[in-house]
């Protein structure tokens, strides 16, 4: 056989028509012939592999076609495709095989772009080949096109594909596309994610472009569920997704902090605004009393350990960083938070609070991108505390001393009279400055069909906005997808960071637990900073220091966190047959931190030895993970379409911790450096605890004319934590889902795009607790025996073989509405989840030898509705997209213990630690606890008429409480009551962005109604203007004879009365707040005439600019306790949050 590519010889026309003919080979062969030269690029770079015994011609040509993009033209009348033949070809081009196949057959072939002609050798067959070329050639057009955003920027990576056929291709990184063979009356399918599919008929077209709209409706868009995607028109749970680009509009340095607002159901609170601080999260409630209500959180498919790893450190009074603080908000794509039991079952014991899917940025098909985002941000604290200046203070030291029949302190001799003294020193002006953060972000990404890839590198330097305080993150990430053929990929995701935390003491409130916060607030305005030597004043009286100099805190101490952490993981796919998917996913997740204290010699605080103290701290977390999974996914037909996935997963955490600290050092040259330099070393400790979880996993979804949606999930979890006796558990739900929009009685509705209805019910379950809470343990004991210390050990629980995680179930129903082609949209949601089997510290008898016991006693109800509202239009140039979304939710505790009629907690710390919260059936959790204030004592005559004794606490102008129990108030248990309720009526978030022409303007708001908030602070700055200072009301609204007030008592020597935490103590803490204010301009492409610039973009925004809130503290977004269940609300010397402005500017090469 031959290759013919030439015009060939013929014989002798017979007539006129056989002359036409023959010249119109003629063309078309010379045309063939220039067309090859541009085919062969396909042809020599297409490789086939064929290994056929015993085979039609016609059965290899087809395996051909299926191959590849070749399509074979010829009449069968004239070619026989019979014959059977033997091929056995391995990466072979298309004219290698068919040299193979065709030998000895007498079939000759030509090939025009990536038709391939076939003919017998005669002239006719081949002019009968070539008509027949052209006649299909009409019907199979090739189209070729480009694809672009709506901003004209070429979308690589756009599937293109002939409806109803797996027949198709991908745009490249130019955004073009070209796809042959298409039959007559075709039409063309456009998707990409994010964007609207588009259908277009293909006619006689052999050009089309097609400009891609954002998709306002999200119905096709993918969302990432556990351990696989799912198209959002299939979730039958309650799902909701935040993309990278509004975290990005939020100037925050934290990406949980960017989610604050943005997700109905999920609470959101700062359990410090230090840098780097805890967060708080809730979704749909606390379930707990005593294990963590905090949500799983998933990066890149790897489950985290979010518990905290920060070291301890001597006097131990700086809140902790958060483990989420090492990630940036740069590096999100999106993030999908799981809330309901369906959504959530397939974490299983780990899914009760909610399970939040963080994606990472990966490469995308297309060209090499560089891109880099600087912003400088302007700090200051949002609110200052309006306290008494010098001469008020003095004034009520000065009453208090007339009071208690003493002389005056401020006497004008061996102190200044009140009067000379003026303002004083601003001691919050002292410790609070203007803080810079500086943020840098490069990337570099970009990849083929086959390779995608991405590396970045981010810098953070924030200073705090009190003195001395700094937070530092330096990451580098990588992640490849890597298609070694075409049915195994592979892809690695690494991600290191390296922070440093330069922290300040700042949930102190004096005495035991000084910072510069509390003692800024408490420290007397009459004494400067510095003497005229230089040295630092202090706050002391004439009988014994009370408080340390707050800057001198600030500057002198150190507590510095090194925290260096690999997140990194890999998987390889492998497509075993056509729809059946096997992968296998490995990850690793090691934290190592350090924490060096040093408080030195000169320090001035009540309660420490002042001798020095040095400490170091360490702690070391390996986390490894082992999955795999087999995926299913086929369509039978156009009705039916089914996922399905079962696997097997293996996880172990391993925690170890080392602490030392030595006391009592000559020089403070060495700090912590030298530990050996202390002359008073203390036992030094070191822990460690393990924990491993086996799991079975499997999900099943199928759908129904895209109508009816079933998704059933399961999970079977073995927990080393629990008892001998429950170390399994099985955790299962179902969810429907119903497109009421695709039935025939709702598609003449013309504003209805959409509308689901949507319920499931499950059970999942809470495992975060200690490791070893089943089991019995041993303390170590140093008893003195003989002069010396003697180790010993005592066993200090009794042990559990029954212990079990939490249970909860929780049924939902949702429904999502889709009107005006994706102009407006709402989601609503109810749900209700009970939490049963409670771990509780249970009081058991003495006479076991032990006093509490784990155990799975008690049950706690959290129920809600939750509704989303959106709107996106244009309005000629100017574009309008909105979205509101609002929470109710109602938590109460069901039951308790037998015999059990309440818990108690403390709350507060220092001088403030006199609050109390109280979990009771029927009650909220966490509520609070105290007495009712009934106002100032006015006379003695009040006071016995109520049924009291004049003294003491009873005397006029000292506060007044409700007598419960009608023997008159004793100061003790019976006369307290439910004072307060930290958990929010609602909470809300509202977002506004406006597009016009190059500018962007987005306005967020977010807020919360009906929380209550115990300040804390309270307590110690309404007494003992004598030792400290207070709050200026004390000033203008204290009590000074009868009906002279009734709100604040009088400085008078009292018998510690300002210890009683009373509904006095709480305020409102709703608020609404402007979260961010943020505008920006993308420069023109062509204003610098630099073609390599693919995009440029300035911004200027605000954070925390406007606050309305009754609240008097220093910000109503505050939690001191932000781990607990039940001790919520608190706010006690918290560090401040700040409002602020950031300008920056983003760059794409």
């Amino acid at each position: 056989m031959k290759k013919k590519l030439m015009f060939y010889p013929c014989r002798r026309a017979k007539n006129l028509c056989k002359l036409v003919r023959i010249m119109k080979l003629t063309i078309t062969l010379i045309l063939m012939a220039l067309i090859q030269v541009n085919a062969s690029v396909y042809s020599q770079t297409k490789l086939l592999n064929l290994k056929i015994e015993r085979t039609s011609i016609e059965s290899v040509l087809k395996e051909i076609e299926n191959q590849s993009e070749f399509f074979f033209l010829y009449n069968t009348q004239q070619i026989d495709v019979g014959k059977k033949v033997d091929i056995d070809a391995t990466d072979k081009t298309i004219e290698d095989v068919l040299e193979t196949v065709l030998k000895e057959t007498g079939i000759h072939y030509l090939i025009k772009d990536r038709q391939i002609v076939l003919y017998n050798g005669d002239v006719n067959s081949l002019i009968d080949a070539i008509e027949k070329s052209e006649i299909i050639g009409q019907q199979q057009n090739s189209v070729t096109g480009t694809v672009k955003d709506n901003s004209g920027q070429p979308l690589p990576g756009v599937t293109v594909v002939v409806k109803g056929t797996t027949q198709g291709t991908v745009t490249d990184v130019e955004g073009k596309y070209s796809i042959s063979r298409i039959p007559e009356g075709a039409t063309l399918l456009f998707s990409f994610v994010g964007m609207k599919s588009q259908e277009i008929a293909v006619g006689n077209q052999t050009k089309i472009d097609v400009v891609m709209q954002a998709d306002a409706i999200g119905i096709e868009e993918v969302v990432a569920v556990g351990y696989g995607t799912m198209k959002r028109s299939d979730l039958t749970g309650a799902v909701t997704s935040v993309k990278g680009e509004q975290l990005e509009s939020t100037p925050a340095n934290t990406f949980v902090q960017t989610l604050q607002g943005r997700a109905a159901g999920v609470d959101i609170k700062s359990a410090s605004n230090a840098p780097g601080g805890g967060i708080r999260i809730r979704i749909r409630g606390s379930n707990s009393i005593n294990a963590s209500s905090e949500p799983l959180y998933v990066i890149d498919g790897f489950p985290i350990d979010n518990n905290d790893v920060t070291p301890d450190g001597a006097g131990n009074n700086a809140l902790p960083q958060s483990p989420l603080s090492t990630l940036s908000p740069n590096e999100i794509a999106s993030v999908e938070i799981l809330k309901d039991a369906s959504a959530t079952a397939i974490y299983g014991s780990r899914g009760a609070n909610g399970v939040v899917l963080i994606t990472t940025k990966r490469g995308q098909v297309g060209k090499s991108k560089i891109d880099f985002d600087y912003s400088v941000n302007v700090a200051t604290v949002r609110k200052k505390l309006e306290l008494c200046n010098a001469e008020e203070l003095a004034t009520l030291s000065n009453e208090w001393a007339a009071n208690n029949d003493m002389d005056p302190i401020y006497d004008g001799i061996n102190k200044p009279l009140p009067e000379e003294l003026g303002e004083g020193t601003d001691w919050q002006d002292a410790i609070f400055r203007t803080a810079l953060t500086h943020r840098y972000n490069l990337s570099i990404s970009g990849g083929t069909e086959n390779t995608k890839y991405l590396v970045s590198g981010d810098y953070l330097d924030q200073d705090g906005i009190i003195i001395e305080s700094n937070f530092k993150r330096a990451g580098l990430r990588f992640n490849l997808d890597q298609k070694v053929s075409d049915k195994i990929k592979i892809g690695i995701n690494a991600n290191a960071n390296h922070t440093v935390n330069d922290a300040v003491p700042s949930d102190g409130s004096g005495y035991q637990n000084d910072s510069p916060l509390w003692n800024a607030l408490t420290t007397t305005p009459v004494i400067p900073i510095k003497d005229e030597e230089g040295n630092y004043v202090h706050n002391h009286d004439e009988a014994f220091k009370i408080l340390e100099n707050p800057v001198s805190i600030a500057k002198t101490r150190t507590d510095i966190t090194y925290t260096n952490r690999m997140l990194g993981s890999a998987f390889a796919d492998f497509e075993i047959i056509n729809g059946l998917v096997f992968k296998a996913n490995f990850g690793a997740d090691l934290i190592n931190s350090k924490r060096n204290v040093y408080i030195p010699n000169i320090a001035e605080t009540q309660a420490l030895p002042n001798v020095g103290v040095a400490s170091i701290g360490s702690v070391q977390s390996t986390n490894w993970l082992a999955e795999y999974t087999l995926t299913y996914k086929k369509e039978f037909g156009t009705a039916h379409r089914l996922t399905a996935m079962a696997g097997y997963t293996a996880q172990s955490t391993k925690i170890e911790n080392v602490f030392s600290r030595t006391d009592d050092f000559s020089t403070n040259k060495f700090e912590y450096n030298n530990l050996g330099a202390g002359s008073d070393p203390r036992p030094s400790t070191s822990h460690a605890t393990e924990a491993g979880l086996l799991s079975y996993i499997g999900r099943v979804s199928y759908t129904y004319l895209d109508k009816y949606i079933l998704t059933g999930t399961i999970r079977r979890d073995g927990s080393s934590k629990f008892g001998t006796d429950n170390k399994w558990g099985i955790f299962p739900s179902l969810g429907l889902a119903w497109r009421m929009s695709e039935e025939n009685f709702l598609k003449g509705v013309e504003i209805l795009s959409d509308l689901k209805l949507r319920s499931s019910y499950g059970v999942t379950g809470n495992q975060d607790i200690g490791s070893y809470s089943s089991l019995a343990l041993y303390n170590t004991a140093r008893p003195i025996i003989g002069g010396g210390p003697v180790i010993g050990f005592y066993p200090n629980r009794i042990p559990n073989p029954d212990l079990k995680w939490e249970k909860t179930t929780q049924f939902n129903i949702g429904a999502d509405a889709v009107f005006w082609d994706g102009k407006f949209n709402f989601s609503a949601e109810y749900y209700i989840k009970t939490t049963n089997d409670l771990l509780l510290n249970v009081t058991i008898p003495n006479q076991s030898g032990y006093s509490s016991s784990v155990q799975n006693i008690g049950e706690v109800e959290n129920k809600g509705l939750e509704f989303s509202l959106g709107f996106n239009n244009s309005f000629g140039q100017i574009g309008w997209n909105s979205s509101f979304n609002i929470s109710f939710n109602r938590n109460k505790v069901i039951s308790l213990p037998e015999g059990t009629e309440r818990l108690l907690f403390n709350i507060g710390r220092g001088e403030a630690a006199y609050g109390r919260s109280i979990v009771i059936p029927g009650e909220p959790l966490g509520s609070f606890y105290g007495y009712h204030f009934m106002g100032i004592w006015q006379t003695e005559e009040e006071i016995t008429e109520a049924g009291n004794t004049v003294g003491g606490k009873n005397r006029p102008g000292l506060p007044r409480y409700e007598d419960l129990n009608g023997d008159g108030f004793r100061d003790n248990d019976d006369d307290r009551k439910i004072v307060g309720d930290p958990n929010p009526d609602f909470i809300y978030g509202f977002s506004n962005e406006f597009t016009y022409k190059n500018f962007k303007l987005l306005i967020f708001i977010n807020g919360s109604y009906g929380n209550e908030i115990a300040n804390l602070n309270r307590i110690g700055l309404l007494t003992q203007p004598q030792k400290h200072n207070v709050l200026k009301i004390y000033y203008d609204q204290r009590w000074t004879g009868p009906g002279t007030g009734n709100t604040i008592e009088a400085p008078l020597h009292n018998a510690g009365e300002w210890k009683n935490f009373s509904d006095r103590d709480v305020e409102d803490g709703s608020y609404l707040r402007v979260k961010t204010i943020s505008l920006s301009y993308n420069l023109p492409q062509n204003l610098f005439g630099l073609n390599w610039i693919r995009n440029a973009q300035i911004y200027v925004a605000g954070e925390n600019l406007l606050t309305l809130t009754n609240y008097t503290g220093f910000d109503p977004e505050v939690d001191l306790y932000s781990s607990s269940n039940v001790q919520m609300g608190v706010d006690n010397g918290a560090y401040p949050s700040s409002k602020s402005v950031r300008i920056g500017v983003k760059l794409g090469f």
